[in-house]
């Protein structure tokens, strides 16, 4: 009895499977190291997000967020760490007008890896035509710091 040769979609699909390993290998291998810059610790975007707007939320945080009142203060945050000294953050589609501006500033916690703050910042009042800050941090913190966790704050 002479052996049946496989069905064609078995050959095909075999194939195909061998063809998107090779695509998979040769795409990983790409993504190798060789073409990366090294990680600097100094210089790098840090990740943020907004702290809570429920439960002890204070006023101005509910109204910067737009959480309360007719929108937020600003769309979102850049936030970069440079020369391993300096904490930049910059609005992204800044409001053109806002009940906050003149009365709020930006409270930053800075956490690290274990997510344990291990420093606080304070900006000076935001007004629409200061929105961006340059903060000094001490170089134990840049180091560390791994994300942002922004408030509004009142400013006196």
């Amino acid at each position: 009895m002479q052996a049946s040769p496989q069905p064609v979609p078995r050959r095909i699909g075999r194939a195909l499977c061998l063809a998107m390993s090779l695509v998979f290998a040769i795409g990983v291998s790409a993504c190798g190291g060789e073409g990366q810059p090294a990680y600097d610790w100094r210089n790098r975007d840090l990740e943020w997000k907004y702290g809570p707007t429920t439960g002890t939320a204070t006023p101005e945080h509910l109204h910067g967020t737009g959480t309360s009142g007719d929108g937020p203060m600003a769309e979102g945050w850049k936030c970069e760490l440079r020369g391993g000294t300096k904490l930049t953050v910059q609005p992204f589609r800044l409001a053109d007008e806002h009940a906050m501006f003149g009365k709020a500033g930006l409270v930053i916690g800075l956490f690290d890896q274990s997510s344990q703050r291990i420093a606080i910042l304070r900006t000076p009042v935001i007004t629409k035509d200061q929105a961006s800050f340059s903060l000094d941090v001490d170089q134990a913190v840049a180091r560390k710091v791994h994300d942002l966790i922004l408030w509004y704050g009142k400013v006196e």
